[in-house]
């Protein structure tokens, strides 16, 4: 038994200039075969901590089990590795001054496969593990990675997808679940009773709206009072419009035939990318295309200046509108916007629009004055970090219409994401 070692890892991201993925990978822990019924339950860990419970073969001891008090979120190394293994071989990572040694059996972690600490150790536990398991040898040998004399880099053993039984779980991980379950049902049913008593309210001032269109009185003094068309239906709901734009933009390549990504935008109805040719440079233009033609996603190549610097890659597509929202009174709905941003000291600009007046128009023959029961406002965002956190917005009534990012400096290590957006609140007066 060694102790356990923790590697922190940040896995390659989708852009040069972005990180990826930060894990906390475990090695060293210790494995046991547990029996079922209650003699294995007696064994279960009942400590504040971490474990592992896997199914190895059928038989008494179908259960491989590891625990560590270490907190945090946990993956473990062993496990990890048996995917690059095929599930039968051993390897040799680097972990600091010492070396981690992991080794699987048909597709489970060996009892003595996951070891931490010098050489010498990690040699006796790779004589351990063969003598151990001489029969279960396959037929194609062990799967081997590295070597004690050249332990490999973790990200090694990492494979693309990880796999979610890698993943430690927390002894009372099953309470908190329950728990959750409970806290998250509480919060859908009070969602549901607010969109109920807002569609209400909805349906009332809708009744009230028709009954003073069929008022005889109401018709003689004037034309009749219609509901213009609000804008916010057509325009795509924030959580779909993300998850459209950003891994367009975080998959980008950052340099084409020697030209520079510099800019990208991205519209409900489009993406255009901007490319520029780097001073005294040989690339073309005529190269930058051809190159750019093999994108599947390109479908215009536009020369952006007269001197042949900057050029455009755009594509088209048409995310759908979010449909008909219920809106909040003008103070909800400002307290509701600017408190994640006040929250995390994020500044963000927001400017109302000025209020239509009223007008008439003739539909059918008839004259219908045409109103807005609604205020708008325009908001933008200009910061370093991305806006992938605002696909959790709980605020039905904002639009986010366009993503911007802008990449300068000599390294173009300079990042500027900007958001922009609408808001609509209800308004109190026709």
């Amino acid at each position: 038994m060694s102790a356990p070692g923790i590697l922190n890892v940040i896995l390659p991201g989708l852009h040069p200039r972005l990180p990826g993925r930060r894990l906390r990978i475990i090695a060293g822990l210790w494995w046991a075969d547990l029996p079922p019924g209650p003699a294995g339950k007696a064994q279960l860990p009942s400590r504040r901590g971490q474990w592992l419970k896997l199914t190895t073969s059928a038989g008494p001891y179908a259960r491989r089990t590891a625990f560590t008090p270490e907190p945090g979120h946990l993956w473990s190394l062993a496990v990890l590795a048996t995917v690059p293994l095929d599930g039968n071989g051993y390897a040799f990572v680097r972990n600091g001054d010492n070396i981690s040694f992991v080794a699987c059996v048909r597709g489970a972690p060996a009892l003595v496969g996951d070891i931490t600490g010098p050489k010498e150790a990690v040699e006796r536990a790779l004589q351990t593990f063969l003598q151990l398991h001489k029969r279960d040898v396959p037929p194609q040998g062990w799967s081997v990675i590295g070597s004690v004399d050249a332990p490999v880099d973790v990200h090694r053993v990492i494979p693309e997808k990880l796999p979610r039984h890698a993943r430690l779980r927390p002894v009372n991980f099953r309470a908190r679940l329950t728990f959750l379950v409970l806290l998250l049902s509480l919060i859908t049913g009070s969602f549901l009773w607010l969109m109920h008593h807002n569609e209400q309210q909805r349906e009332a001032r809708l009744a009230a709206a028709r009954a003073q269109q069929t008022d005889p009185a109401a018709r003689l003094s004037g034309p009749l009072r219609q509901r213009e068309s609000p804008p916010w239906p057509q325009q795509p709901d924030i959580k779909v419009f993300l998850s459209t734009c950003l891994p367009m933009m975080h998959s980008m390549e950052a340099t084409i035939k020697g030209w520079k990504l510099t800019a990208m935008e991205c519209l409900p109805d489009g993406y255009r990318a901007e490319y520029t040719r780097p001073a005294n440079s040989n690339a073309t233009f005529q190269d930058f295309r051809e190159a750019a033609k093999l994108r599947k996603w390109v479908d215009g190549i536009v020369l952006d200046d007269s001197n042949g610097e900057k050029a455009q890659l755009q594509h088209q597509w048409n995310i759908a509108g979010g449909g008909e929202q219920s809106l909040l009174p003008e103070e909800d709905t400002l307290a509701q916007f600017l408190h994640p941003f006040q929250l995390a000291n994020r500044p963000v600009r927001l400017e109302k629009q000025p209020v239509t007046q009223n007008r008439i128009v003739v539909i059918e023959g008839k004259e219908v004055e045409l109103y807005r029961d609604w205020y708008e406002w325009h908001f933008s965002l200009s910061e370093r970090m991305n806006p992938a956190q605002l696909s959790n917005w709980s605020l039905p009534s904002a639009r986010i219409t366009s993503v911007s990012v802008t990449l300068s400096g000599d390294d173009d290590d300079d990042i500027t994401w900007k958001t922009e957006g609408n808001l609509w609140s209800l308004k109190t007066t026709g």
